[in-house]
């Protein structure tokens, strides 16, 4: 497929790839007959790019490398599309989204509406993804906004936006600790207990406590899944270990209950990180929603002032 979409994207009129990008790959189109003829690719031939069995074709590794710089190139294409767009002052493109469970429950879907509300010509692709595929995204150019739970930055990415949280301890509103100013790992060990995998953001913090306070974690369940410890601690005796923003409607609805974690007498706060990589040109749809993210959302910018979040008040 990516090999078909170069191919059309190189004979459209006006393109920006260029035939001269086809040859390199090994690929040559033409109009009729076979889309592509076989080339030499140095050690490798484009015909060997494919092996077949009996329910079709795979890639090789020659054809994964193919693939991938295929991939590469039709990214690029799409970044100057942009640049170009911003130059002639026209309010259009694709703004690509990778974040966590948590994350895309965060206020950052609600600011891609009012971008959009603003600017009707852009599109937005949102993609949810494990909290330790976030950055590598957006270092390798496959994502052009990243957002997460304490995020670990990388060269080549950095951190364009953050919204302070509190880790709580998510119940209903009969649970015995709903009326808690505040409860520790201790406390809820005589719960039945929900957390967020390990190598997510919550998981790693909640480790650490663990450690520290020299408190097991021992969790009923543990997932990926932010419905599922909704869902979990929906009713009964259960509580989902959580951020606030993740169950903000919820709390709104006073369907939910927070109770915020505490960790040495200080409650556990959480940083909600949006990252983007570190190009010298940043194109004004990322510049619009960072913005937006600022102005209405409550996440600080770097170099402005922390605003305050408009995030739901504990019960």
């Amino acid at each position: 497929m990516l090999l078909r979409e170069l191919s059309k994207r190189a004979l459209q009129p006006g393109s920006l790839l260029g035939l001269d990008i086809l040859p390199r790959c090994g690929v040559w189109p033409v109009h009729r007959g076979a889309p592509y003829a076989d080339r030499d690719l140095g050690v490798l031939r484009l015909r060997r790019s494919v092996d077949r069995h009996g329910r079709g074709v795979r890639l090789t590794s020659a054809g994964q490398a193919v693939a991938e710089y295929i991939a590469s190139v039709l990214r690029a294409d799409e970044k100057v599309r942009q640049q170009l767009a911003d130059i002639q002052n026209l309010r259009s493109g694709i703004l690509r989204i990778i974040g966590t469970d948590g994350a895309i429950a965060s206020p950052i879907p609600r600011a891609l509406t009012e971008v959009y509300e603003t600017y009707p010509g852009f599109k937005f692709e949102l993609y949810r993804a494990s909290s330790e595929l976030i950055v590598p995204a957006v270092r390798e150019g496959r994502a052009d906004i990243g957002a997460g739970l304490n995020l670990e930055m990388e060269n080549g990415v950095e951190i364009a936006a953050t919204l302070t949280d509190t880790l709580a301890a998510v119940v209903a509103p009969g649970h015995p600790l709903a009326r808690a100013a505040s409860t520790t790992l201790a406390e809820l060990a005589d719960y039945p207990l929900g957390t967020f995998e390990r190598n997510s953001g919550v998981g790693r913090v909640l480790q650490k406590i663990a450690k520290k306070d020299g408190t097991p974690l021992t969790a009923t369940l543990v997932t990926n899944s932010l419905d599922a410890l909704k869902q979990f601690c929906a009713s009964g005796r259960r509580a989902s270990i959580l951020c606030v923003h993740s169950v903000q409607s919820e709390l709104a609805s006073g369907q939910f209950v927070a109770i915020p974690l505490r960790a040495n007498v200080q409650p556990v706060q959480m940083r909600l990180d949006v990252c983007i990589g570190t190009d010298s040109l940043r194109s004004f749809a990322v510049t619009t929603l960072l913005q937006q993210l600022h102005d209405r959302c409550g996440f600080r910018l770097p170099g402005t002032e922390t605003v305050p979040s408009a995030l739901p008040v504990f019960a």
